[in-house]
């Protein structure tokens, strides 16, 4: 098992769809397969697809210095997306956001439908 951490953002974006999770259905959905998600990193640090670097957002560098970028597929609709940080003997999965398709896609720079 490897560690999997969440951002300052995401841990508040997590607590806040946890609380929305016990009343909104939608919530809940989302809540089921991020968590999901989140255990297969801890699995597999490297289940998502890695990002070109050239297509890594700049609010990512700046706000988290990162040096790589991987996403996973929630479903079709959600994108979870996270980073490896840490040195050769101990290598740990941030996430750093989760985003609807369509704003997955303008952030990263792809042409949307």
């Amino acid at each position: 098992m490897h560690d999997a951490l969440l951002s300052l953002e995401l841990s508040k974006f997590h607590a806040d769809l946890k609380s929305r999770a016990e009343r909104d259905g939608d919530a809940r959905y989302l809540l089921r397969i991020f968590e999901k998600c989140i255990e297969k990193m801890k699995v597999d640090r490297e289940a998502g697809k890695r990002i070109q670097k050239r297509r890594i957002p700049k609010e990512y560098l700046n706000k988290f210095a990162v040096t790589n970028i991987w996403k996973i597929n929630l479903d079709a609709r959600w994108r979870m997306v996270y980073t490896i940080v840490g040195d050769e003997k101990s290598l740990v999965c941030v996430v750093i956001d989760v985003l609807d398709h369509k704003e997955y896609d303008r952030k990263f720079g792809y042409n949307t439908s």
